[in-house]
């Protein structure tokens, strides 16, 4: 009888220790998946992408009012895309235009070209040639990611950016204090190219310098033919320097780029000679930015550039008889083209998440000097000066209106106003 309750009472405190152990296995599964709920969440966070082209400050993908498509490092890298044009040309709603000797100009969603607006951080390509800004000139080395606003947004970067634009964000950050790349791609159509490229961390400046070459050696599709080019030689030299200085809350960011293009075309053999010509385009961009934030929602952001853009061609005498080539000199069908703009742009914004009212106000100016053998005169300055505005009123947490204003200032033709309105509503 007294073994019988001795063992009841080892099993009721067997019973006990089950159920404080299964209580406290419960508590501790929900506090850790609480947590991990936390980490995932601070993860996903992390992962969205922050966007920053016709914005008011840097912000998320889901809050920004223009829908922005982010392409990033990652995706560059997948496609081993050498230039914008090999990585856009599987994107939905891109189309392009091919030139053998003008190259690729783009459309977005059926928009030409002239309306289609690229920007490198923020400031304008220039060089179009019969309204096309060749894409296969602008490498991809240096680029961190790109941003596509498909739609109008002619109030933050003017009417020729009707139809959209392309955003390249160069690299910026860098962690480690050296860091080095080289890499170089081969491909069967006899398409070479290398680049190599090199930072250096010295406290809060940073400064990275890269190289590149590629070289075609053309594509021919009739085999009878050998001087009938489909797609003519090329080949490119490209160079860059950046520097970064980190001030806080402030950051100052200077780049410049240099980029030399020879494309050489084979003309039709004629009476025995042939005229063969090279297209060279030489690309020198510089640019100044500063930019940072003051009392976490005041947002300051001020870029000064200098770009330079020529392009001239050079006509040789081919004699297929002793395959020797003479240079044409004084040839008047010959065309050389020298540009340089002047652009300066400087923005002032209040913008936080979760205040009602929130607004940015801009002005810039854009001064292109032109000089070539088919210019009036030739030569031409151009000049525009702009000033622009725009608030974002929050109604409900889930709908806000955008309203927005341009006015332009041209130097030889009338002056403009360019109004938009946004609105959008989180479902």
């Amino acid at each position: 009888m007294i073994l019988l309750q001795t063992t009841n009472k080892n099993t009721i405190k067997m019973k006990r220790i089950i159920l404080f152990i299964a209580i406290l296995l419960l508590v501790f599964s929900q506090i850790f998946a609480q947590k991990q709920v936390k980490k995932d969440s601070i993860k996903t966070n992390k992962l969205e992408e922050v966007v920053i082209s016709a914005q008011y400050a840097p912000t998320t993908e889901k809050n920004a009012v223009y829908k922005v498509k982010v392409i990033t490092q990652k995706t560059i890298q997948a496609k081993a895309a050498v230039n914008l044009t090999e990585l856009l040309r599987q994107e939905l709603n891109v189309d392009f235009s091919f030139d053998p000797n003008f190259g690729a100009g783009i459309e977005l969603n059926g928009v030409s070209k002239e309306n289609i607006k690229i920007l490198i951080d923020g400031v304008p390509l220039i060089g179009r040639v019969k309204g096309v800004l060749n894409l296969n000139q602008i490498n991809l080395e240096n680029i961190e990611r790109i941003e596509v606003i498909e739609g109008p947004v002619s109030v933050f970067y003017g009417t020729d950016a009707m139809g959209g634009t392309i955003n390249l964000i160069t690299k910026k950050k860098q962690d480690k204090t050296v860091v080095g790349n080289l890499s170089g791609t081969y491909e069967s159509i006899d398409f070479k190219s290398i680049n190599a490229d090199i930072g250096f961390v010295e406290r809060k400046s940073t400064f990275k310098f890269g190289a590149g070459y590629n070289y075609f050696n053309g594509l021919n599709t009739d085999g009878k033919n050998k001087r009938s080019l489909t797609w003519p030689k090329k080949q490119q030299y490209y160079k860059n320097f950046t520097y970064l200085r980190d001030f806080g809350n402030f950051k100052l960011h200077f780049s410049s780029n240099y980029t030399d293009e020879l494309v050489h075309t084979l003309g039709e053999i004629k009476r025995r000679k042939a005229t063969d010509i090279n297209y060279t385009t030489r690309r020198f961009d510089n640019s100044l930015n500063f930019q940072g934030k003051l009392k976490n929602k005041y947002f300051i952001d001020v870029t000064a550039s200098i770009l330079n853009y020529d392009r001239f061609d050079t006509s040789y005498r081919f004699k297929p008889s002793d395959n020797s080539s003479t240079l044409i000199v004084d040839n008047p069908n010959e065309n050389a083209n020298y540009f340089d703009t002047y652009f300066f742009k400087g923005q002032f914004a209040k913008s936080k998440l979760v205040d009602k009212l929130n607004y940015v106000i801009g002005v810039e100016y854009n001064g292109d000097k032109g000089r070539g053998n088919r210019i009036l005169d030739g030569k031409k300055t151009i000049e525009n000066t702009s000033v622009y505005g725009s608030v974002n009123y929050k109604i409900t947490n889930n709908f806000e209106i955008q309203p927005a204003l341009r006015y332009t200032s041209n130097s030889d033709f009338a002056d403009f106003w360019s109004p938009a309105l946004n609105i959008k509503y989180k479902l």
